[in-house]
């Protein structure tokens, strides 16, 4: 996400250009920062939202925010579990959450 997140802070005039897919794990410091322009950049973006169901650092009302403010993403919710970073907590589950979605939407 880092990666990503630089990527579009250097290249901004891809998002325009550009019909991309990106994969969101979990938010990042980076990413609150640009949360004003969220709906800007990801308003017609589709790809992927993976959450764990109780984050104990993001709330809630935060995620409502990002999913409307990106209403083409899927969203899949890691049901029962309790991380800031599922992608490291279970990495399995995300993995094949991951590999379903891209085979599905290629």
């Amino acid at each position: 996400v880092e990666a990503l997140m630089i990527f579009l802070r250097n290249y901004p005039e891809h998002l325009v250009k550009q019909n991309f897919r990106y994969i969101f794990l979990s938010p990042t410091p980076l990413l609150l920062k640009w949360r004003r322009n969220l709906t800007q950049y990801f308003k017609n973006a589709d790809g992927l939202i993976i959450w764990a169901e109780r984050d104990p650092k993001i709330p809630n009302s935060y995620k409502q925010y990002l999913k409307k403010s990106m209403p083409v993403m899927d969203e899949e919710v890691i049901t029962g579990v309790e991380t800031h970073y599922p992608e490291t907590s279970f990495p399995g589950i995300v993995s094949k959450i991951v590999l379903d979605w891209w085979e599905k939407n290629q």
